[in-house]
């Protein structure tokens, strides 16, 4: 099958959308790099069709750390039907691989990484005096 003049400026969209960061493509691509996966394969995980992918690929990424992230992730994947939830997982895998390989973007405000920590609880003979 012949490609349109359409088809060709889509994939030519989709190919800037990949190397750009304020793209989601953006981040498929980094993650599917660091898996190994194609496109087939990054669309089987996510649960959606190629071209769920490929709207996938055309939507801003979204802002981290955001409090409306979560809404996000869920409009997008609802945008380009696919699980939410691991696309989610997508984005902070990327988000910390970035932060190790030392992008800006992967850092809050003030400059640190955010981190999930073990708190430390009082031990049992400590505060009873």
């Amino acid at each position: 099958m012949a490609k349109t003049s359409d088809d060709r400026a889509w994939l030519r969209l989709i190919g800037k959308a990949v190397e750009d960061p304020f793209f989601l493509g953006s981040t498929l691509a980094a993650f599917s790099e660091a898996r190994g996966l194609t496109d087939r394969r990054l669309a089987d995980w996510l649960g959606c069709s190629p071209s769920a992918l490929d709207r996938l690929k055309l939507c801003r990424r979204p802002e981290d750390p955001d409090p409306a992230l979560g809404e996000e992730i869920r409009r997008i994947a609802a945008f380009a039907p696919c699980d939410p939830l691991r696309l989610v997982e997508l984005y902070r895998e990327v988000a910390a691989l970035s932060a190790f390989q030392g992008d800006p973007r992967a850092t809050t405000e003030s400059g640190f990484l955010m981190a999930a920590r073990d708190r430390q609880l009082p031990r049992d003979d400590e505060g009873d005096d």
